[in-house]
């Protein structure tokens, strides 16, 4: 099963939640009706008595704003999450509705996009939900990075938000006894302009240029046929393509695997909210090869090796630095394993958990 990004964020929430099952009435509430075989899903993710509440029939936007206030009222709902990034009724405008609110904003990245956009209804729309997040009583963010630019740049109240980290699952840890091959190096993520895949390609160039005996680059996320041929151009007359390996989707099952067979994982990222694969990759004990941008730095500390995501030439300097330095792999992977330590799911279910009943 494919599980990503704020799915993965919901499912890790409720894997908090279930803890405190015998004291907690959880309902899971969707603004898009969800079919019978997402349904089976979530009882075998969540096995636990939950109810579910989902739209069958109405746009996103009148379910929103009027059936959802009246179920919260009528069932007298303490607390109500929406981890979107979006997801606050109108009514609460009038601050006077009993259910207290909270949402999960985890980076900017995505108003920072839509406000370049032309106008449309749709950006229209996107605009209004977004500025309707400040109504919420409460505001949690995935890192400290995250949270300054919500305030010095969305002019959020400093005093709502709250920092918790996003959490690693127990199957990446799994993997750290079994043997590693160390015989690739991995990219997992997008393919958007903020990922820097192409900076990533033509830094690889480079590596195939200098290296004496290069190991392969893959390349993991949901990427196009398009796509693939428009990076296979990149330095094309240099770049050895057979050594450049797209796998596109991969299941979850198969990922901590990957990560841990891996040379280094390289995130050569522009701009990121957190950083969800630097954590898998340091859970498995793998090696990180890290951009020196955005929250990155905070999430990997003094774990990774770090570049510059302009400077194709740093980034060669630390392929070529872990390949060829087994003392530095063996410190790396040391580095790794003790800094995933922080965003155990065990660890961050305690701080979801205790800042839910300091707001209750």
């Amino acid at each position: 099963m494919k599980i990503r990004g704020i799915s993965r964020y919901t499912l890790n929430l409720l894997k908090s939640l279930a803890l405190e099952k015998d004291n907690i009435t959880l309902y899971l509430i969707s603004e898009v009706k969800i079919d019978e075989k997402a349904l089976e899903q979530i009882k075998v993710f969540f096995p636990y008595d939950v109810e579910i509440y989902h739209n069958k029939y109405l746009p996103s936007l009148i379910w929103l704003n009027l059936l959802l206030p009246i179920f919260l009222f009528l069932h007298k709902i303490n607390i109500y999450h929406t981890p979107l990034n979006r997801g606050i009724p109108i009514i609460k405008l009038l601050d006077v509705f009993p259910t207290k609110m909270a949402v999960t904003i985890h980076d900017t990245i995505a108003i920072e996009e839509v406000r370049k956009a032309p106008f449309s209804i749709k950006k229209g729309l996107f605009l209004f939900e977004w500025w309707m997040n400040r109504a919420a009583d409460y505001i949690l963010t995935v890192s400290q990075h995250s949270k300054e630019q919500l305030i010095h740049i969305e002019k959020f109240e400093a005093d709502k938000i709250t920092v918790i980290a996003n959490s690693v699952s127990n199957d990446f840890f799994n993997v750290c006894t079994e043997e590693s091959t160390r015989s690739y190096f991995l990219y997992v993520g997008g393919f958007e302009h903020r990922k820097n895949v192409p900076f990533l390609l033509k830094a690889y160039c480079k590596y195939l240029e200098k290296e004496q005996s290069p190991i392969p680059l893959k390349l993991i996320g949901k990427i196009t046929t398009s796509q693939i041929e428009n990076f296979k151009k990149l330095n094309s007359s240099d770049i050895n393509n057979d050594l450049v390996d797209y796998l596109g989707y991969v299941d979850d099952a198969q990922l901590p695997k990957l990560y841990r067979n891996a040379l280094a994982v390289i995130i050569p990222s522009l701009n990121e909210g957190f950083g969800l694969q630097a954590i898998e990759a340091m859970a498995t004990a793998t090696p990180l090869l890290s951009s020196d941008a955005a929250s990155l730095p905070e999430v990997g500390a003094g774990a990774p090796l770090y570049f510059s995501p302009i400077s194709e030439q740093s980034l060669l300097k630390q392929m070529l630095n872990i390949q060829n330095n087994k003392s530095l792999i063996n410190e790396k992977e040391v580095a790794s394993s003790k800094r995933a330590q922080d965003f155990t799911e065990k660890i961050i279910s305690s701080q979801y958990l205790s800042f839910l009943k300091m707001i209750n």
